[in-house]
């Protein structure tokens, strides 16, 4: 049975990494989402899905943070 018969797996996996991430950050749902794509790991999510979504949202929540420390 698919959840949302319009939203594909790669959307839903980026609103999952999405929701992690602000609770994480203890931020809004505006601020996570504008904070991933000014700084490009919106992309970098979308991109790397297909390794991402094997791995635990503890890894995942990592490398954002490692991608992000790299950008600065």
């Amino acid at each position: 049975m698919q959840f949302c018969p319009k939203m594909d797996t790669e959307d839903a996996f980026f609103i999952y990494v999405l929701e992690s991430y602000k609770a994480s950050k203890k931020l809004t749902g505006a601020q996570a989402l504008a904070e991933l794509k000014n700084t490009g790991a919106a992309d970098f999510i979308k991109q790397n899905f297909g390794a991402l979504h094997t791995m635990s949202i503890e890894s995942i929540l990592q490398d954002i943070d490692d991608f992000l420390q790299k950008k600065n």
